[in-house]
């Protein structure tokens, strides 16, 4: 901000053009403060506490330095991420279980409420077996609009050849 005024002193402004020039500090923003968080939610009849959900996952997701976890409503947390990747992980690398109950977590959106946020799909593995050892490669784990799926890396062989034993796309499914 110094550096701003010092090179204004040094321009020769008429009184009317000094006038219209305003500085104002640029403010951060609180989205570049926070950091990354989801919003979970554990389906279970029984009440669950944010320190479990944050003892059993957290460890997982952010190896080195764990996570928060907020109680939002009953059995929904908001969990910050205290390393970036963790967000990935939990988004990715899923389906949670925690004590044998399924635990969905989705992205936080700060323009949501909290009854918009769904939590009716997960990301799941599909090992699909049998196939002709023509179709177990990459191309065949396109969806039907041509995308291609991400497919498991146990089976990928050593020598980073695309065919193998198991074809295992990942699929959106609702719970």
């Amino acid at each position: 901000m110094e550096g701003v005024e010092g090179l204004m002193k040094n321009l020769k402004l008429s009184s009317e053009e000094k006038r219209s020039i305003k500085i104002r500090a640029e403010s951060r923003s609180e989205e570049k403060d926070r950091p990354p968080q989801a919003v979970a939610k554990l389906f279970t009849e029984r009440s669950v506490r944010s320190d479990v959900t944050e003892q059993s996952v957290g460890w997982i997701w952010c190896p080195m330095k764990g996570v928060s976890c907020r109680d939002l409503r009953d059995n929904v947390f908001l969990i910050s991420f205290n390393q970036a990747m963790g967000l990935r992980k939990a988004l990715d690398d899923g389906p949670w279980m925690i004590s044998k109950e399924l635990l969905v977590v989705t992205e936080f959106d700060e323009f949501k409420s909290l009854d918009e946020f769904e939590f009716s799909f997960i990301l799941i593995w599909l090992r699909v077996e049998r196939l002709p050892l023509g179709l177990m490669n990459r191309a065949a784990a396109k969806d039907g609009n041509g995308k291609e799926k991400p497919v498991c890396p146990w089976a990928l062989d050593p020598v980073g050849a695309d065919t193998g034993v198991n074809l295992c796309p990942r699929a959106w499914t609702r719970v």
